[in-house]
């Protein structure tokens, strides 16, 4: 990979298989290209660059290959490399990114059925694909059978509560708004790469930042001020925090890479209770103060 990078693009990391490095305070990193085209990645890096341009002394940039291109071809795929300047952002600096983003007609609409589906999609994913691969001699199947059957009951019980959310407030889903498809937290390298980014309703950032224990229960309550949540999108924030996404990723992982997860499905497992508790505490909040509709299995 080092011979590759320096071919392409003239950089010469470290080591031998580095898929990313680190110059001078900035991080560079390759990756992988779905389905964007070479112009519309180099349309995604005038966007970034203006983006990176509201904070003062940052950057980030998709870096072009000595041929100029945008878009790299390698054994495994398509890639880019992207340079982002390492810092950690707050989370004022990131509500500001959503509503500097707002989008009052979006281009497309996003509904409560949509997301309900693709739910519902995962959850058969990790049934009918993940499980089967999970060996029954390993020394700890039953914990991270137990696990994740304690997590499809939570996506079930999250998908219900979309269910009723819709019966009570309507399908669409509305305030979209600049988002990430995962935030796992909030280190430059999260918050601004280019190809982590979605459009959705800030929620979505909220809710998988503070799955990731990324931000303190307390905090994470005080900084929903900075966003005019009513019940509907209040009730969309629990059950996202409620959908499992974190465990469900990782038996993804396991199955499509084959990679090796166990130690972090068994530091879920033992974090489960302490996570049920951190659920009662915010569903109460939110029922206190946003009205949402209470959830019975969670107060027994």
């Amino acid at each position: 990979m080092r011979a590759f990078i320096f071919d392409e693009y003239g950089y010469y990391p470290d080591q031998e298989d580095a898929v990313q490095f680190e110059q001078d305070g900035w991080l560079f990193k390759l990756e992988i290209v779905q389905k964007q085209t070479e112009e519309e990645v180099h349309s995604l890096d005038t966007f970034v660059d203006q983006l990176a341009g509201l904070f003062p002394n940052f950057g980030v940039r998709i870096i072009p290959n000595r041929n100029g291109a945008f878009v790299s071809e390698t054994d495994f795929g398509k890639v880019a490399l992207v340079a982002i300047k390492k810092r950690y952002f707050s989370l004022q600096e990131l509500a500001m990114i959503h509503h500097q983003y707002l989008q009052p007609d979006p281009p497309e609409k996003f509904t409560i059925t949509q997301l309900m589906e693709l739910w519902e999609e995962k959850v058969n994913v990790i049934e009918e694909k993940a499980i089967p691969t999970i060996k029954i001699d390993d020394y700890a199947y039953e914990r991270i059978m137990v696990a994740t059957i304690h997590a499809i009951g939570l996506a079930e019980n999250a998908i219900q509560y979309l269910a009723e959310l819709k019966i009570d407030y309507g399908d669409e889903i509305e305030n979209l708004t600049l988002c990430h498809r995962r935030l796992s937290s909030l280190e430059s390298e999260c918050v601004f790469n280019p190809f982590n980014f979605i459009l959705d309703n800030a929620i979505r950032d909220l809710a998988e930042l503070f799955k990731a224990r990324k931000i303190p229960d307390d905090l994470f309550l005080e900084n929903l001020s900075n966003y005019p949540l009513q019940a509907k999108e209040a009730g969309l924030l629990f059950a996202r925090i409620v959908f499992p996404t974190y465990l469900f990723d990782l038996l993804e992982t396991h199955y499509s890479d084959r990679m090796d997860v166990r130690s972090q499905i068994l530091s879920y497992y033992r974090n489960l209770p302490e996570w049920m508790v951190t659920m009662q505490k915010v569903e109460r909040y939110f029922v206190e103060h946003y009205g949402i509709r209470p959830i019975s299995w969670l107060q027994e």
